[in-house]
């Protein structure tokens, strides 16, 4: 089973440039802070993963339910972090498409939480693996046009 971990995140001062001139962050600055939300999340999934699951390739259903729930809620939050950077110029497109592919990651977990909690690990397996393609989806749009940004707790 493809286990992803989760997402990013800690609330961020006023994001975008002093000048208002609409440029958004430098591309250094950005990645500080997508950097500093990467480690929040990564901090919230430690603090919630559910020991239990820690270590075990095929937890119960109960686990992979509540494994499920924590990784869709530490996206969600990554996501929500990510949101309020206004990302420089040049990246909009691909800032638009990571929250974009971030709110997929969190419905696929959803859904293996659903899955799980009706005792469908087949189904949760299923969906564990699409958050493990788009998770690396996510990644791959970071680490390819803002490296610094890459945060492997997606």
């Amino acid at each position: 089973m493809v286990l992803i971990a989760g997402a990013l995140l800690v609330a961020l001062s006023a994001c975008g440039d002093d000048d208002g001139g609409g440029n958004g962050l430098s591309l250094v600055e950005f990645e500080r802070r997508a950097a500093a939300a990467c480690e929040r999340a990564m901090e919230a999934k430690a603090e919630r993963f559910p020991p239990e699951a820690v270590g075990d390739p095929e937890p119960p259903p109960d686990v992979l339910r509540e494994q499920a729930i924590v990784e869709a809620d530490v996206v969600r939050g990554y996501r929500d972090d990510l949101a309020r950077l206004d990302p420089p110029s040049g990246l909009r497109d691909e800032f638009e498409e990571m929250l974009k592919t971030l709110d997929e990651l969190a419905a696929a977990y959803d859904d293996a939480a659903e899955a799980a909690g009706t005792g469908d690990v087949d189904a949760a397996r299923r969906a564990y693996n699409r958050a493990g393609t788009l998770g690396a989806r996510a990644n791959r749009i970071f680490f390819d046009h803002a490296r610094d940004a890459f945060c492997a707790a997606v």
